[in-house]
């Protein structure tokens, strides 16, 4: 089974994502297919079935999945009614698949990576997918780092004869200083956010370390025939906490595992990861516009779907016209893109008090 997380706001992609269409539902790779439609692909081809693959998403683009994932059964699809991070939607998603398949096999991943070396995904999902017929484990999958990258977390792992290895420790987005460190021992890895269990192992994780919103959804979720009842999911949401899955459980948890991994991924969570993902032009530029002179210009992005731009004398830079609104800033500073967004959502809520 798998279960697709695709309830993010996606706000270091604005102004092309936003709270009404976020990047999960955008074909931002030019490739004719949203990142969902993508990542449900990758599922597809691994071999499982409509029926097999869920999607946890916020409730206000549930119709939007139905419209990007036509096949999918509607059941399948939780609407949560407000963002309480991971762990809620882990927890309530692995509580859905049981309901209908028991204790089953089930891959959580989010819905905005790229992963070029398909066949090396699908390889180590299914050892991923062995080890759990014979272990009780909670696995989650590590890349291996190819530069000591500030904006992921880290795995330390003990390493053994063969993968799956035991993890010893989480460290999230460490300075360059100690990713170098890290990098130098070759015992840690980049944490992808793609897990494995079994549903039951999951059950048994959180009633150990998070026995709280294991109560809540267990109390007062009600699930018939496969199907949650949109009334008692607002009952849980209204008490539950915003917590992560990687706090909640697998940074407590002594039963965690890490499968290295080398398929080309890349967490698109910023317009810099687009950047240095996408094949470039003779002069290094990523140019994803329609209609587009660049001239005397070196290593920007410009993405302008349907609007004529002219980029000169530009280095380094990013340029990014979409919904009414222009960016222009180093692509370095492309973290700052959040906080700019969020200025212009705070001074849209104070002109329309």
């Amino acid at each position: 089974m798998a279960c697709i997380m695709a309830g993010g706001v996606g706000s270091r992609f604005w102004p092309a994502s936003t709270a009404d269409r976020p990047k999960q539902f955008l074909d931002i790779l030019g490739l004719d297919r949203s990142l969902l439609q993508l990542t449900y692909d990758r599922y597809r081809e691994l071999g499982l079935m409509p029926e097999d693959i869920f999607v946890i998403t916020n409730a206000q683009y549930v119709d939007m999945v139905l419209e990007h994932l036509p096949d999918i059964p509607k059941n399948q699809i939780v609407g949560e009614p407000s963002r309480k991070n991971t762990a809620p939607a882990a927890y309530i998603g692995n509580a859905l698949i049981q309901s209908i398949y028991g204790d089953a096999a089930v891959i959580m991943a989010p819905s905005d990576h790229h992963i070029e070396d398909q066949q090396a995904f699908y390889d180590v999902v299914h050892r991923g997918e062995h080890f759990l017929q014979e272990h009780d484990a909670l696995i989650t999958i590590g890349i291996e780092p190819a530069f000591p990258h500030t904006g992921y977390g880290y795995i330390n792992f003990i390493d053994e004869n063969a993968a799956p290895f035991k993890v010893r420790s989480f460290t999230e987005k460490p300075d360059l200083d100690t990713a170098t460190k890290f990098l130098e021992t070759g015992e840690y890895l980049w944490n992808a956010g793609i897990f494995m269990w079994k549903t039951n192992t999951l059950n048994n994780a959180f009633e150990s370390h998070s026995p709280e919103i294991k109560a809540i959804v267990d109390n007062h979720l009600i699930i018939r025939q496969g199907t949650i009842d949109t009334a008692s999911l607002e009952q849980v949401f209204n008490q539950l906490p915003d917590a992560s899955i990687d706090y909640e459980i697998m940074e407590r948890a002594d039963n965690v595992y890490t499968i290295p991994a080398n398929m080309q991924w890349t967490d698109l969570g910023s317009w810099k990861s687009l950047f240095d993902k996408s094949s470039k032009t003779e002069q290094k530029n990523v140019d994803l516009s329609d209609n587009s002179i660049v001239s005397d210009a070196r290593r920007n992005l410009i993405y302008a779907p349907g609007k004529k731009v002219i980029v000169k004398g530009l280095e380094d830079y990013m340029v990014i016209v979409e919904n009414n609104t222009l960016v222009i800033c180093p692509l370095d500073d492309d973290q700052e893109v959040k906080k700019w967004r969020n200025k212009f959502v705070q001074r849209d809520q104070e002109l329309h008090r």
